[in-house]
């Protein structure tokens, strides 16, 4: 008696994974998968990584952005070069929404980096430092409140 039920919970088990998983990879009406609807687009117009002609979805950015930002954060701290290429505070800028006139913190739930953060269950630690919203200054954050009035 004690085998079957173990036998069953093993079942159940496997049948959920596979549902959760087939449900990560389903495509919705909007033709986007789980992944890419939880990843917003934000201020942003385009990646700054130019695409390949094979990376459509732009994966080589997901794949390997913890990269260019591990990069880039050594180039700052060595060399103290410091551009907007690579930076986190260029991610927060295009990847930052805005609400009622205010941009979200991009690690409030269901925003950029913890939306796809949370898909893949990483920890979310930059903004234990860095701003989770663009500075004020920022020029995508002020063209897009000039497209968009607060009523």
């Amino acid at each position: 008696m004690n085998l079957n039920r173990k036998l069953l919970g093993g079942v159940i088990s496997i049948l959920i994974g596979i549902t959760l998983a087939f449900n990560a990879f389903a495509k919705d009406s909007s033709d986007k998968t789980a992944l890419e609807r939880s990843i917003g687009v934000g201020l942003g117009e385009s990646c700054i990584r130019p695409k390949a002609a094979d990376d459509e979805k732009n994966y080589d950015m997901r794949k390997n952005h913890m990269k260019y930002l591990l990069a880039k954060r050594d180039k700052t701290m060595h060399t103290g070069v410091r551009t907007d290429q690579d930076s986190l505070k260029g991610c927060i800028d295009c990847h930052a929404t805005v609400k009622n006139g205010q941009p979200v913190q991009v690690n409030a739930p269901g925003e950029f980096c913890a939306g796809c953060h949370a898909y893949a269950a990483v920890k979310l630690d930059c903004f234990e430092c860095h701003a989770t919203v663009p500075a004020k200054n920022s020029v995508r954050l002020k063209r897009y409140l000039e497209k968009h009035p607060v009523k």
